[in-house]
């Protein structure tokens, strides 16, 4: 028996030479006793094996267990406040999120996302404090389940690129009344914002901003001036849901799609084009619900597919002044109302003989026009 032991100790101790040399203490107990069990106990920073005898038969265990990781290894805690400008900060809790300081925001992207973006399934309102200027890009992008509230002191003066996209939860919506420019797609997709109100101060308005949003009712303030009015465009699987629509004497160019698959209401009554509008872009009104169009005076150029699909449409007037209509801006059967002309046909009658459109000649070319 005592020579199993001692070539046992003799294996243990080669084992700890060649692969444990780094153990910390190698111990071993004697029992007289045949039937009695012997151990060797070889202790490592972070392994522990151990030799068992039972009476002459040695028994090594199958698998080792690691020894807990140490403190060191456990992951960090996730920072609730930290720095988002040069002079802002931010701090999470209970559900909200706070910034606050003085001046602009940084802009993050879509691979730099914003510190707090670790809580974006567990922030439900988010306050911005007074002094802090600008919200910048990607600063709340796809916080799309639980974001609720969004609430903006007025010192806010712009909300940049896609800041709050596919924030699908938000609902309550307060924007500042210093606010002069929201970024393109600032709130686009999100799917239960259905009003808003835009303050009397802002001045731009970016691409498909509230492009597949839920808004059923929006009034552009008089100061808006842009070159792009696409800013509701959603393209034919949007579900834009828009039935009161103002647009202010500002806007002369509608652009590419604007209000395109938007359900307009079929006799217009909320539906008022601005009097300063020059040009019925591209897909403009395309596919909407509009029964009746009344162009302003001032409108000189019609684009492509500005009407088509519009299955509705029954009458449009074209001002005597308006010199381009693109083939197919309105949808067959549409009756084109409009002067004959002087001289010569007017464009809208030369249109409707051209194209096999049904002419209504008007003897006022101003009458009735609001």
């Amino acid at each position: 028996m005592k020579k199993i032991v001692g070539l046992l100790v003799i294996i243990g101790l080669l084992y700890v030479t060649t692969y444990w040399a780094s153990a910390d203490t190698i111990s071993f107990c004697d029992r007289k006793n045949e039937n009695s069990s012997w151990t060797i106990s070889i202790n490592h920073p972070t392994e522990a094996i151990s030799l068992n005898v039972i009476g002459e038969k040695a028994v090594v265990p199958a698998t080792q267990t690691d020894l807990p990781a140490t403190s060191t290894d456990l992951p960090p805690a996730k920072p609730t406040d930290g720095i988002c400008g040069d002079n802002l900060t931010w701090s999470f809790d209970n559900g909200t999120l706070n910034i606050s300081g003085t001046g602009a925001m940084y802009d993050y992207n879509g691979e730099d996302m914003p510190p707090w973006y670790d809580y974006c399934d567990e922030i439900t309102s988010v306050v911005i404090e007074d002094g802090v200027t600008n919200i910048g890009e990607f600063a709340f992008y796809y916080f799309y389940e639980n974001l609720e509230s969004v609430t903006m002191a007025d010192s806010v003066t712009q909300i940049g690129y896609r800041a709050f996209q596919y924030c699908g939860a938000l609902t309550n919506l307060k924007l500042s009344s210093g606010l002069t420019e929201i970024g393109s797609y600032a709130f686009a997709q999100d799917a239960f914002l259905t009003t808003v109100t835009l303050p009397d101060g802002l001045e731009m308005l970016g691409t498909a901003v509230f492009a597949e949003s839920g808004l059923t009712s929006i009034v552009i303030p008089a100061g808006v001036a842009t070159k792009t009015w696409d800013f509701f465009y959603t393209g034919k699987d949007g579900g834009l849901h828009l039935y009161h629509i103002a647009l202010p004497a500002s806007v002369k160019d509608t652009g590419y799609g604007t209000f395109c698959y938007t359900p307009l209401p079929h006799d217009n009554p909320d539906f008022i084009l601005s009097s300063e509008l020059t040009t019925i872009d591209l897909e403009a009104f395309n596919n909407t619900n509009a029964r009746f169009v009344w162009l302003p005076e001032k409108v000189k150029a019609i684009g492509e597919d500005a009407f088509t699909e519009c299955s509705n449409l029954k009458y449009v007037y074209i001002p005597y002044g308006c010199k381009t209509i693109a083939p197919n801006a309105f949808p067959e059967g549409t009756k084109i109302l409009g002067i004959s002309g002087y001289e010569e046909p007017s464009t809208a009658q030369a249109y409707a003989d051209t194209y096999g459109y049904q002419f209504v000649e008007l003897e006022d070319p101003f009458g009735g026009n609001g």
